[in-house]
């Protein structure tokens, strides 16, 4: 019975309700396990890196897919024609008004 690379031996000593105690013997795990171990560890570490890049990626695209909606957000404004009036025609109008409540102030007090 082996457990990450250590065998287990019971002990010959029991404890309180008749448990066996487990034993660990230090030695080497066997070259199979090693190996295991070792492709496990490239496994991982390559699934980190890949998943790094990976946001890399998708941080890149969200950036990028922004920006282009931004520059075609001011190109559409640029092209578009403004609906506002000027201040000039703002100002002609209020002459305007002004012209004509006075006019029509004098001609009430003929």
């Amino acid at each position: 019975m082996r457990n990450s690379g250590k065998s287990l031996q019971y002990s010959s000593k029991s404890t309180i309700h008749n448990k066996p105690t487990l034993a660990f013997s230090h030695r080497k795990a066997p070259k199979f396990e090693q190996k295991k171990r070792r492709e496990i560890l490239a496994l991982t570490t390559m699934m980190i890196n890949l998943s790094y890049k990976l946001a890399q990626i998708k941080t890149k695209t969200k950036l990028t897919s922004l920006a282009i909606n931004q520059t075609q957000t001011n190109a559409n404004k640029m092209n578009e024609i403004p609906t506002h009036p000027s201040t000039r025609d703002l100002r002609m109008k209020e002459k305007n008004r002004v012209n004509s409540s006075n006019q029509k102030l004098r001609t009430s007090f003929k």
